[in-house]
């Protein structure tokens, strides 16, 4: 096909980017946050929690709508982008973009009192206070991110074995926390259970069944220590067949139908990506490159749902509002705490929902495809990509939602699918 990449195109993600390190991440912390507040991160530092509303977890252990969410997770796909900026451009560049993202990723790897929790994010005040509650979201990507750092020429020696002490450190959390006990679950700070971080039991959904074995896997591959090894072997046969079983195209259908989000397979993909390329036996390869091209081909929906939209994309983004000033909305009673969430992410106008739902999808979708080895992208569904970023106002941005569109479109140049 005629390539795609034209100046409109290059000119957005050049924004995107720009937006990214130049609004989002806080040098001071060295963390990109969920949105903005206001111009600039210098003179919003008092709108995000306090260390002492962060102490008492208000207005929720995890700090949902805050703007301190998702930190972990935006720098991970972020150093994913310059690690794929890097092998598509040749750029040395990018080796500072790197080692920022590693920065901001070790501290979130390393600044709680227990070793091996991964927090959300560092307060924008004072570079060190995080709430008490992660998730299994923050756990895959951060183990993801660790596997692209052990495998990167960009990452020097230094990181690297810091890199392995925190997977070792997480493998180890997961040992003592994931329990019949104690539900399944990576604990919160305060030895609870929290609300989103169960990595065993009945109630997982099968786009979640690998992040354990993921984890042991990663601890195997950082350290080469077989006990680790041991522990993947030991959950590895059980969970594969329940996926086999249940993590069908028509699962990621209905998720697609009546969620409307692809998250969930987002980080389901790195999940069996690590696992793939860990695992030495080919048979179980096999499977978890079959597992992988299923979710990549069920995943290609969210694309033709957010070409329908593309006429909203042309949009004024408002700043957030201040989170104190605002109704919240009650997400229940988790082991001593109520989970209030802010409402500047619910209630919102439809075409305003639309927009950041289809353009989180839109880059998510791309990097799932991207994930899978020599998965085969259609010219129909680039020119889509391409028309969405040429349609969207770049000019305005005030959410992260950038970060994954960056991540897709430098994940294509790296695998040469545009």
């Amino acid at each position: 096909m005629e390539n795609i990449i034209n100046s409109k195109l290059e000119e957005n993600i050049n924004k995107g980017w720009d937006f990214i390190f130049n609004k989002l991440y806080y040098p001071k912390t060295k963390m990109i946050y969920d949105f903005l507040y206001t111009e600039n991160m210098e003179d919003a530092t008092d709108i995000y929690p306090t260390p002492d509303e962060i102490q008492h977890s208000v207005p929720n252990p995890c700090g949902w709508g805050t703007g301190m969410e998702d930190a972990t997770l935006n720098l991970g796909t972020m150093l994913e982008a310059t690690e794929n900026r890097f092998k598509a451009t040749g750029d040395i560049v990018m080796k500072k973009y790197f080692d920022m993202m590693c920065e901001g990723l070790i501290t979130t790897g390393t600044v709680a009192p227990e070793k091996g929790f991964i927090a959300r994010c560092v307060a924008p005040c004072d570079g060190k206070s995080i709430y008490i509650d992660s998730s299994r979201d923050q756990y895959t990507h951060w183990v993801f991110a660790g596997h692209v750092i052990l495998n990167s020429e960009l990452a020097d020696d230094d990181q690297k074995e810091t890199v392995k002490e925190v997977l070792v450190n997480i493998a180890r959390k997961a040992e003592r926390d994931v329990t019949e006990e104690n539900g399944g679950y990576m604990l919160r700070l305060d030895g609870k259970k929290g609300r989103v971080s169960q990595m065993m039991g009945k109630e997982l959904g099968p786009h979640e069944l690998q992040r354990l074995p993921m984890i042991y896997a990663a601890a195997y591959e950082a350290s080469k220590d077989n006990y680790w090894l041991a522990k993947y072997h030991k959950i590895r046969d059980e969970l594969l067949i329940k996926a086999e079983n249940n993590y069908t195209a028509e699962f990621c259908r209905n998720v697609a139908e009546n969620f409307g989000y692809v998250y969930g397979s987002y980080q389901a993909q790195y999940s069996l990506r690590l696992l793939y390329d860990v695992e030495s036996d080919e048979n179980y390869k096999k499977r978890y490159l079959k597992l992988m091209q299923t979710v990549a081909e069920s995943s290609e929906i969210y694309i033709d749902k957010a070409y329908e939209n593309i006429d909203l994309y042309n949009w004024e983004q408002p700043f957030y509002p201040h989170w104190r000033n605002i109704s919240a909305a009650y997400f229940g009673y988790g082991d001593g705490y109520g989970y209030y969430v802010p409402s500047m992410a619910y209630g919102e106008s439809e075409s305003l929902e639309k927009v950041r739902k289809n353009l989180r999808n839109t880059g998510e979708t791309f990097i799932i495809m991207c994930l899978c080895p020599e998965y085969k992208i259609s010219d129909d569904l680039k020119e889509k990509f391409a028309e969405i970023i040429e349609k969207t106002n770049f000019n305005n941005i005030k959410s992260y939602w950038p970060v994954v569109i960056c991540g897709a479109f430098y994940a294509l140049k790296a695998n040469e699918a545009i």
